[in-house]
Formats: structure tokens, C-alpha cells, sequence
């Protein structure tokens, strides 16, 4: 019995023997694959690392050009609006110059004008005083020849 067991575990061995093979191979062919495809992806897992490391070190470097850039904008503009200030500050300073000239102008012929309101004011006064003494006179000699005319006739 045990001889024929071992003919039939012979038989059966060699009619399955193709196929314990053939699985074998598959077996091995699916390893080799498997670590074929865990080598491959730990390259993908290196190169996606490094992609990611590169990637923030690009995108670090641009973010600093680009604070970079935003800091010596605000120092422009920091420094473009001192400069309008100041230009403002001097336009301010000419202006006020120029209102207290021209108020030292008017103020000049203001009082011109009133000096020669005053001399005038003076002759005229003058004047009138003068032809009110020339009235006088004429009216003086009015009388007398309106008196002398009146004693020829009344003699």
C-alpha cells in the first residue's frame, strides 16, 4: 500500500509537476514584478520628494523676490510722497511769499492813495477857503460900488 501510494504520489507529481512549475514561474515572474515595482516606486517617491523640495525652494526664492520687490516699492513710495511734501512745502512757502508781497504792495498804494486823498482833500480845502475870500471881495466891492452908485444918484 505504501509503494502504492508512492506511484500514485508519483503520477500525480508528474502530471502536476508542469503546473507546480508553470505556478512557480508566475510566482516568481509576480516577485520579480513586485520589487521591479516597489524600486520603481520609491525612484517616484525620491523624484516626487525632490520635485516637492524643489518646488518649495522655487516657490520660497520667488516669494522673497516678490517681498523683495514689495519692500522697495514702499521705500518708492515712502520716498515719492516726502518729495511731494516737500514739493507741496515749498509751492506753500512761494505761495505765502507771494500773498504778503502783494498785500505789501496794496498796503504801499493803499496808503499812496491815501496820502494823495489827503492832499487833495488839503487843496481842495485851500481852494474853497480862497474863493470863499474872493467872494467876499467881490461882494465887498459889490457893496461899494453898489454904495457909490446909490450916493451919485442920490446926489
Amino acid at each position: 500500500m505504501d509503494s502504492k501510494l508512492n506511484e500514485e504520489f508519483e503520477k500525480l507529481r508528474r502530471r502536476f509537476q508542469p503546473k507546480i512549475k508553470e505556478q512557480k514561474e508566475i510566482v516568481d515572474t509576480n516577485k520579480y514584478q513586485s520589487d521591479q515595482n516597489k524600486i520603481k516606486l520609491e525612484e517616484v517617491g525620491v523624484r516626487l520628494t525632490d520635485w516637492k523640495t524643489r518646488a518649495a525652494t522655487e516657490q520660497k526664492a520667488e516669494l522673497e523676490i516678490i517681498d523683495n520687490a514689495i519692500l522697495k516699492l514702499s521705500e518708492e513710495k515712502t520716498s515719492a510722497e516726502e518729495q511731494v511734501q516737500k514739493v507741496e512745502g515749498s509751492i506753500t512757502k512761494l505761495i505765502d511769499a507771494k500773498k504778503k508781497e502783494k498785500e505789501a504792495k496794496i498796503k504801499t498804494e493803499q496808503h499812496k492813495l491815501t496820502d494823495m486823498i489827503g492832499k487833495i482833500d488839503l487843496l481842495i480845502q485851500s481852494e474853497k477857503t480862497l474863493i470863499g475870500k474872493k467872494e467876499a471881495e467881490i461882494k465887498n466891492k459889490q457893496k461899494k460900488l453898489i454904495r457909490k452908485t446909490l450916493r451919485v444918484l442920490i446926489l
